[in-house]
């Protein structure tokens, strides 16, 4: 045992701190390196939170990490990362001086939700985490501990980082650690140290990757027997490129997305497809068949919130549609006199907007590989057009409660029988 760690020992409450105007109140949290109390500036009347080092974590060279990585973070300006306003030494024990943020921790606040968020407070959450990854990597340094016990969520919702570099210092360096605290492990470039500040950095990013897997799916990233990574929409329904995205940074050693600006800038491009939850979902129906639309104007009835609902009865009018408005269903009965099923289908796919809007084709003819080509032109869900009547009737409600009820992934088919 070090002689430091025999005479070391974080201040009680009411302690002065050495040359500060800082009085202790209490602990307000801690981990394996340090203890975070609560203190009353007596100078500037406000309250800060002060970073100690564990004593018995308190070696030389940690502390001369401990105190450098805290000068570094201190010149980061970002909303999204934690405030240091100073650092000192007290009775030989280090620590760093912060804004305090009486907020909860990422962690809490989704056992708060019940495990997941919902796609657009999730994403929401990974901007803030990102954006302050951005202010790190940009100032030379890496977190190396991302994990949601270190991030804070204040009361009016600002996401803040918190704990960065304290991996190394545990390692009693100030080179890159390639832990997390996520359990989950990204694929890695194959030759490359992981201790390298590039890889460091993938390693961030990677971790907040899974967080906001968890925080969608309720659930952390796996892996099958045979090694494939378990998409997030193998749990629940997502958008395709959000799907996309997460399996590519947490799977492809070369991804283009393991850096914090570009895994930022395509999840706010998913966002800005989503739209305002608050907005009332519009369904577009497609088609000549009064009968058949008519039953789904009337399952869209059933549904538990308000929807918009318009018709296009050629191919032209539901493309315009699609092009000049936002659309977050389509209903297509396969009898429009302008294009073909495969052609339309392959047309809206085309579209920027509605390469993932879902596509239910409704009354479609032909065996069953027929109607599977119609899922490869992108067909969401197909309905066969001998399914009439209560059965069509409860498949329909099924689809559509699922697509705009928002109640969860379904299987892309719905046979008879």
């Amino acid at each position: 045992m070090h002689e430091t760690e025999r005479t070391l020992a974080i201040p009680r409450a009411d302690t002065l701190l050495s040359d500060t105007t800082l009085r202790v109140v209490g602990m307000v949290g801690g981990g394996e390196l340090g203890i975070v109390m609560l203190c009353d500036d007596e100078a500037l009347l406000r309250q800060v939170a002060v970073k100690f080092l564990r004593p018995d974590r308190a070696d030389p060279r940690r502390i001369a990490t401990f105190l450098e990585l805290a000068r570094a973070t201190a010149r980061v300006t970002s909303p999204n990362v934690v405030t240091i306003y100073d650092v000192g030494l007290h009775e030989g024990l280090p620590f760093e001086v912060m804004e305090h943020i009486p907020g909860v921790s990422l962690a809490d606040h989704r056992r708060a939700h019940g495990g997941a968020l919902r796609t657009r407070a999730a994403l929401s959450v990974t901007d803030g985490i990102l954006r302050g990854l951005e202010a790190l990597h940009d100032a030379g340094i890496v977190h190396g501990a991302v994990g949601a016990s270190n991030v804070l969520v204040s009361p009016d919702g600002r996401i803040v980082l918190t704990d960065a570099g304290m991996a190394n210092v545990a390692m009693a360096s100030l080179r890159p650690a390639a832990s997390s605290a996520v359990r989950f492990r990204p694929q890695l470039p194959e030759g490359k140290d992981a201790r390298t500040h590039e890889v460091g950095e993938a390693i961030d990013v990677c971790a907040v990757a899974a967080m906001t897997y968890e925080l969608l799916s309720g659930q952390e990233p796996s892996r099958t027997v045979a090694g494939r990574l378990r998409a997030p929409s193998e749990h629940l329904r997502l958008p395709g490129p959000l799907d996309e995205a997460l399996v590519s940074v947490l799977d492809d050693p070369h991804s283009p997305l393991r850096t914090a600006r570009m895994l930022r800038l395509s999840l706010e491009g998913v966002a800005r497809r989503l739209g305002d939850e608050s907005r009332t979902p519009a369904v577009l129906l497609v088609g000549q068949d009064g009968e058949t639309l008519g039953a789904v104007e009337v399952s869209l009835g059933r549904l538990r919130r308000t929807v918009e609902v318009s018709r296009a009865t050629s191919a032209r009018m539901a493309l315009l549609a699609l092009r000049t408005t936002v659309i977050d269903l389509v209903v297509f009965v396969p009898d429009v006199p302008d294009l073909g099923a495969p052609e339309l289908l392959s047309s809206i796919r085309a579209l920027p907007a509605h390469g993932e809007t879902p596509l239910i084709v409704s009354g479609a003819v032909g065996d069953v590989a027929d109607l599977r080509l119609l899922e490869r032109y992108g067909a969401s869900c197909v309905l066969p057009g001998d399914v009439r009547g209560p059965l069509y009737s409860s498949i329909i409600d099924a689809e559509i409660d699922a697509w705009v009820g928002n109640r969860g992934r379904r299987g892309t088919y719905a046979y008879p029988g």
